[in-house]
Protein backbone atom coordinates (compact mmCIF):
# COMPACT_ATOMS: atom_id res chain seq x y z
CA UNK A 1 0.00 0.00 0.00
CA UNK A 2 1.17 3.38 -0.65
CA UNK A 3 0.92 6.32 1.44
CA UNK A 4 0.39 10.00 0.44
CA UNK A 5 0.42 13.01 2.19
CA UNK A 6 -2.21 15.60 0.57
CA UNK A 7 -3.70 18.65 1.41
CA UNK A 8 -5.65 18.11 4.77
CA UNK A 9 -9.25 17.82 5.70
CA UNK A 10 -10.43 21.33 7.08
CA UNK A 11 -9.95 21.45 10.95
CA UNK A 12 -7.40 18.49 10.96
CA UNK A 13 -3.59 19.04 11.12
CA UNK A 14 -2.49 16.00 9.06
CA UNK A 15 -4.02 14.08 6.64
CA UNK A 16 -2.89 10.80 5.36
CA UNK A 17 -5.13 9.08 2.30
CA UNK A 18 -4.08 5.16 1.96
CA UNK A 19 -4.91 3.79 -1.78
CA UNK A 20 -5.53 0.35 -0.77
CA UNK A 21 -6.11 -0.41 -4.02
CA UNK A 22 -3.10 1.26 -5.44
CA UNK A 23 -2.86 -0.10 -8.47
CA UNK A 24 -6.53 0.96 -9.31
CA UNK A 25 -4.94 4.14 -9.10
CA UNK A 26 -5.86 5.82 -12.51
CA UNK A 27 -4.91 9.13 -12.14
CA UNK A 28 -4.32 11.86 -9.06
CA UNK A 29 -3.27 15.42 -8.39
CA UNK A 30 -2.42 17.33 -5.00
CA UNK A 31 -3.93 20.22 -6.56
CA UNK A 32 -7.44 20.00 -5.67
CA UNK A 33 -8.65 22.72 -7.69
CA UNK A 34 -7.52 20.92 -11.41
CA UNK A 35 -10.28 18.72 -11.29
CA UNK A 36 -8.14 15.35 -12.59
CA UNK A 37 -8.07 13.82 -9.47
CA UNK A 38 -9.56 9.96 -10.37
CA UNK A 39 -8.95 7.44 -7.98
CA UNK A 40 -11.20 4.13 -8.18
CA UNK A 41 -11.35 1.41 -5.43
CA UNK A 42 -10.84 1.68 -1.96
CA UNK A 43 -9.16 4.52 0.11
CA UNK A 44 -8.55 4.64 4.19
CA UNK A 45 -8.06 8.19 5.20
CA UNK A 46 -5.91 8.69 8.81
CA UNK A 47 -6.46 12.27 10.04
CA UNK A 48 -4.58 14.03 13.51
CA UNK A 49 -5.54 17.15 15.25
Amino acid sequence: MAHYLLPRLAGETATTWDFVDRLLLTAWSLDPASGTALYHGRVRITTSR
